[in-house]
């Protein structure tokens, strides 16, 4: 296919959830969607408390544009935390490792990416490391979900413990 202009709704393009659970990813333009064989782009939407586990690209850059929301990005093998809110734009260059969490309990966050000379994600030679689930279970997601007036009552309560990851 040779690359031509396109006009590309995000709405309406299959919705990727396996790649980076629980994120839901909608690649817009990639060389399956347009020819194109220098970049990847695409939208990702990351439910209340969700995070995506630590990677990096082999093959490419990676930049993302906080759409909506704050998110905490996590850069690094010390994985140094950074607090980025929204119309800012973090890049990783290949092979640097990044992970992120929305820090809203209530809110989706949404971020536009894309892979520099890279024309798929297949290409883009993602590798997830590993990271202890328990440590990110301790310090990112024991907070107080929002009680119902029924739940009023266990107000000073943990209402309930919750990962992303694990539901």
């Amino acid at each position: 296919m040779k690359p031509e202009p396109r006009i590309i709704n995000t709405d309406k393009v299959e919705k990727d959830t396996t790649y980076e659970p629980p994120l839901m990813i909608a690649w817009g333009v990639d060389e399956s969607t347009t020819g194109t064989k220098t970049i990847t782009m695409g939208r990702t939407i990351i439910p209340p408390r969700g995070r995506n586990q630590r990677h990096y690209h082999a093959n490419c850059d990676a930049a993302f544009f906080v759409r909506k929301g704050t998110i905490k990005v996590f850069i690094g093998e010390e994985k140094k935390e950074y607090i980025v809110p929204e119309n800012h734009i973090v890049f990783s260059p290949a092979g640097g490792i990044h992970g992120l969490l929305n820090m809203s309990n209530t809110d989706a966050a949404e971020l536009i990416f894309t892979y520099g000379n890279c024309p798929s994600r297949q290409a883009a030679g993602t590798v997830f490391t590993n990271w202890n689930h328990l440590d990110h279970y301790r310090s990112h997601h024991l907070y107080r979900e929002p009680l119902s007036k029924k739940g009023k009552k266990q107000r000073g309560q943990l209402a309930r413990l919750r990962c992303p990851e694990r539901g």
